[in-house]
């Protein structure tokens, strides 16, 4: 599993606008669901058979809702498997609706909502994202799963910048 999940650098330029204005009113989890099915008896708890792969998936969708409602739903599902397994052994899922605020006068567009929902409002989300993970492996009694950090991605000047070993005024 990546060490941290990064949105795609293109998603951020359209993303500003409502990066700059938007204000969050509430996050709420709407749909969550988990199952562990050890493919023997042994391996309930992990003590038989090494370690699963495991994997996510998400998917964001915005819309506006009202001239000055934002409503974002973000879908998130884990799986787990043996490499030797076809099936999949663990299965945590989750859907999480956001509501931001938009200010008087902004419009945006269809690519902007888009962009939003892909970048900010997911960086919103994911603590609620890993603390639900983290708290289902718990109940279902197997060893502790960390999801990894979710960080936005550094601009490609940025990039080069800090590849060279310099800092930027914001580190010095």
């Amino acid at each position: 599993m990546p060490r941290h999940f990064t949105p795609e650098e293109s998603k951020l330029e359209p993303a500003k606008r409502l990066m700059s204005c938007a204000e969050i009113e509430s996050i709420r989890l709407v749909e969550g669901r988990f199952a562990y099915t050890p493919a023997h008896r042994e391996d309930v708890k992990g003590r038989k058979g090494g370690a699963l792969q495991i994997s996510v998936d998400l998917s964001a969708r915005g819309k506006l809702a009202h001239p000055r409602k934002l409503n974002v739903g973000i879908r998130f599902s884990l799986t787990g498997r043996k490499d030797s397994e076809k099936s999949k052994q663990l299965l945590i899922g989750a859907k999480f609706e956001l509501i931001y605020t938009v200010p008087p006068g902004i419009e945006p567009s269809e690519g902007e909502i888009d962009a939003f929902a892909n970048t900010n409002a997911l960086l919103n989300v994911w603590p609620f994202w890993r603390e639900f993970v983290h708290s289902s492996i718990n109940r279902m009694g197997l060893p502790p799963l960390t999801l990894p950090l979710f960080r936005m991605a550094a601009s490609s000047t940025e990039k080069r910048v800090r590849s060279r070993g310099a800092r930027s005024s914001a580190e010095s």
